[in-house]
């Protein structure tokens, strides 16, 4: 038995606002750009770092939600999977590929209050009430990453 696993959890920054599509049949999709720091400290004890910017996607009330209430710089925690974006061939012959998480859930990361509608944002969004992840889980890795 091949033992595989796909899960991926990031906190971030929306680094544009949303882009939302909404077909003839009614199927929304919103497509995010999201920074996500990494820091450490080198051989010397200086710090370093970097910044990844990963495409994410998600699909129906996800996408609406998500699509309403988040801007170019708000924090987000998305969970999902890693899928393939797009693959091209490059000029040596060689195949990339580049990947996208597909959004699953997610959260807000911050206390905003209020959307650009001025609407007050709901204590719970529904957005990551699944069997498999409760708004429970996420507090306890919130706490774990920002205790890192």
């Amino acid at each position: 038995m091949t033992l595989s696993f796909n899960k991926v959890i990031l906190v971030g920054r929306l680094t544009h606002d949303p882009k939302y599509y909404s077909n003839t049949e009614g199927k929304e999709k919103v497509i995010i750009r999201i920074a996500v720091n990494r820091d450490w400290d080198n051989k010397e004890g200086e710090k370093e770092g970097e910044t990844l910017f990963i495409n994410c996607e998600a699909w129906g009330d996800r996408a609406t939600k998500i699509n309403e209430w988040f801007k170019i710089g708000r924090p987000i925690l998305v969970e999902g999977y890693l899928a393939y974006q797009k693959e091209w061939t490059n000029k040596e012959g060689k195949i990339i590929r580049e990947m996208m998480v597909k959004i699953k859930n997610w959260e807000f990361m911050d206390n905003k209050g209020k959307n650009e509608n001025n609407n007050e944002i709901p204590e719970s969004a529904g957005n990551c009430e699944t069997e498999e992840t409760t708004p429970e889980d996420f507090d306890s890795l919130v706490e774990k990453v920002v205790s890192e």
